[in-house]
């Protein structure tokens, strides 16, 4: 076993890390912390800080789109911001789910899930969203533990939250 070659460090204030991503092409990795929400974007393999952000919210999930160029991220506001990841410039948002953690994408990068207890499918290519996503039953309103979205983002499978016996289902991602 290898300890592996050093190539760079990043130290957060909270000193936990939350999330770290690559981007597809391996040149760059997207960090972030827990506690403050702090994200950093750094070169692979030199290690070095391209840019970091510190936004005034907490930082619950990020992701990045396909093709790579664009990095989606959730905080605590009900908003999910768009972000040019070699700049971190802001390009765009769009309202979100509250405090959405996991994202999904189809094949081509056109249609999104974000979803923390419940989810929304959206458009990319006109920003508009396309259907709320939940799990109709008792208890927890309706709210999901994992989805994901279909490779060409026509459908979604959900699993409820509840444990044992739930049974998980696979819905139309824009109705």
């Amino acid at each position: 076993m290898t300890d592996g070659k050093d190539l760079g460090h990043v130290k957060f204030e909270s000193g936990l890390m939350q999330q770290a991503m690559f981007l597809p092409d391996g040149r760059a990795a997207v960090l972030v912390s827990d506690g403050r929400g702090q994200y950093r974007f750094m070169s692979v393999p030199d290690g070095k800080e391209i840019w970091k952000a510190s936004p005034e919210s907490r930082v619950y999930g990020v992701a990045i789109v396909p093709g790579g160029q664009i990095l989606v991220v959730s905080g605590d506001e009900d908003t999910l911001k768009f972000l040019d990841v070699r700049t971190g410039r802001e390009l765009r948002s769009l309202p979100g789910p509250w405090r959405a953690d996991t994202f999904s994408f189809s094949r081509d990068g056109r249609v999104m899930l974000a979803w923390s207890l419940t989810g929304i499918t959206y458009d990319l290519t006109s920003g508009r969203k396309m259907a709320p996503i939940g799990y109709p039953g008792e208890g927890n309103a309706g709210w999901i533990d994992a989805a994901a979205l279909s490779p060409d983002g026509r459908r979604v499978v959900i699993s409820p939250r509840g444990g044992v016996g739930s049974a998980s289902r696979i819905v139309d991602a824009h109705t």
